[in-house]
Parts: structure tokens; sequence; C-alpha cells
């Protein structure tokens, strides 16, 4: 997919303080100006996953891009739901996830 804005939303997956998960958030290019009307419409987002261990290890770079458009909450959900279910997996193999270093990029 050919994102129609430049740039990217790079979120952590997880922090125990949410005012820092927040705060930790990036933007770049279009993302820091346009960010209320790139969110506010629904898009085709694509979502790439960075997924560390606890020794810092890059453990997963999976993409997933939206077949059909989606708002916010779609993006949200799915950031969640996709996330947690690549988190899960290595869980299930024994792998110990750094979830407060992993993150999203999202573009759109």
């Amino acid at each position: 997919m050919k994102p129609k804005f430049n740039g990217y939303l790079k979120m952590f997956l997880h922090d125990d303080d949410p005012e820092r998960l927040v705060s930790r958030a990036e933007t770049t290019e279009d993302w820091v100006t346009k960010r209320w009307k790139i969110l506010k419409k629904p898009r085709r987002f694509s979502i790439r996953f960075h997924i560390i261990d606890t020794t810092g290890f890059k453990r997963v770079h999976e993409v997933a891009d939206f077949k059909n458009k989606g708002g916010d909450k779609e993006l949200s959900h799915a950031i969640y739901r996709l996330g947690l279910d690549l988190v899960n997996s290595l869980r299930e193999q024994g792998i110990e996830i750094d979830t407060v270093n992993s993150y999203a990029v999202i573009r759109a």
C-alpha cells in the first residue's frame, strides 16, 4: 500500500504510566501537523509491528494493511488485537517480550 500522507505515527505497545505512553509517541512529517485530519476520516492504514524481547533482540517485524477503510477506533482495535496476538504467540514459545519497547508504526 502506498501511503497518501508522508511520515508516520510510532506508538509503543505498553507502558506502566499512560501519560508516559502518550508522551513517548512519535510523529513525523504530515503526522505532526495533520494528525487529526488523518485520524478523523476512515482510511486504509498500514501497521508495522516491531516486537522486541527482553534481551533487546527484534523478534517480529509484521506488517498489517487494512483491506477496507477504517477510522481511529478500528485502528486502535487493530493495534491492540494484532499486537496482543503477536506478543502472546511469542510468549507461548517461551520468549519474554519487552512490551514497553515494542512498538507499532502507523502510516495512512
